[in-house]
């Protein structure tokens, strides 16, 4: 008898169908390099967890969004779950400055990405 064995990619959810456009950002330099890079255009930022219902939800959304909008830059960053443990469950608050840690914070206000009274 002949077995068939088939294994995953070990692509999570928000790891498919990504469109050219889209960025997963993995540090607070990489944000800060990819915001200078954009110049003019749209940049969305999406924070997302990979165990939310609701942004697994919203994924493909997002992706359809960067299809039709090919000059915008979605960065895509996987905070939301540690701004959620540091800062409690307030029903999915869209604040970026709570999913970035105050290293993060920080570095944006040197080069003047945000203002400093913002980080207070």
């Amino acid at each position: 008898a002949q077995v068939e064995i088939c294994v995953g990619s070990g692509q999570g959810w928000w790891e498919k169908t990504l469109k050219p456009n889209m960025v997963a950002i993995n540090s607070a330099q990489q944000l800060v390099d990819s915001l200078l890079k954009a110049g003019d255009r749209l940049v969305i930022i999406d924070f997302y967890s990979p165990g939310c219902g609701g942004c697994k939800t919203l994924h493909p959304k997002m992706c359809e969004l960067a299809e039709s909008n090919p000059n915008a830059i979605f960065l895509k960053i996987k905070k939301f779950k540690d701004a959620v443990a540091r800062y409690g469950d307030e029903g999915c608050s869209f604040t970026p400055a709570k999913s970035l840690e105050e290293s993060e914070l920080l570095t944006l206000a040197s080069i003047g990405q945000i203002s400093k009274k913002s980080i207070i």
